[in-house]
């Protein structure tokens, strides 16, 4: 099964492979602009819940991954900004 299938039939099988070939691509994607391990893996799992919550948004004929990521970069800039630690480099 695809990714993009998998996102289009988000069941409880589906996630937990979701998460099991994405959450270290997601984690590491989000420690190069947060440099912070702990605060990588709360917001790595927040980007899974957003997956969740907004996947009836996905359309099926766009990238998946590129979906994925857009998510988890906007989430990790949506909570560096609440939290005022905005990365500069």
């Amino acid at each position: 099964m695809d990714l993009k299938e998998i996102l289009v039939d988000l069941n409880n099988d589906n996630l937990r492979k979701l998460y099991a070939n994405y959450k270290k691509s997601i984690f590491l994607f989000v420690l190069g602009i947060t440099k912070n391990y702990d605060l990588s893996e709360d917001i790595t799992e927040e980007v899974f819940v957003r997956i969740i919550k907004y996947n009836k948004t996905y359309n099926k004929f766009k990238n998946p991954k590129t979906w994925i990521f857009t998510i988890a970069k906007n989430t990790t800039y949506t909570f560096l900004k609440k939290n005022n630690e905005i990365p500069y480099d």
